[in-house]
């Protein structure tokens, strides 16, 4: 079963795991693309460089103006986790991404 903060493989890409567990019984999973396309946007990515506990081969982004749902189904596999740190840093850009926080 995939965690928060797990990044998988999904529809032939990494993306980032981000609905809670309390959801594992839905059908689909919301995550948010990573991509390698390097952009300086600094309110709508944040950069995860490649580590051998994350699983990213490039260096990459987490494109938050791309957060979507998806089925289950479609994750072949968990490529890795992403750190704590930039996990709590996912949280505050989200919230700021919905206008949630200021």
């Amino acid at each position: 079963m995939t965690k928060r903060g797990d990044i998988v493989i999904a529809n032939g890409r990494p993306m980032l795991v981000v609905q809670s567990q309390v959801f594992d019984a839905t059908s689909t999973v919301t995550v948010i693309p990573l991509t390698s396309q390097m952009l300086d946007l600094p309110l709508l990515r944040i950069n995860v460089m490649p580590d051998e506990r994350n699983g990213v081969s490039v260096p990459s982004q987490i494109a938050f103006s791309r957060i979507t749902s998806l089925p289950r189904a479609h994750i072949a596999a968990t490529a890795g986790r992403l750190d704590a740190a930039t996990l709590r840093m996912v949280d505050q850009y989200i919230a700021m991404f919905l206008g949630l926080a200021d």
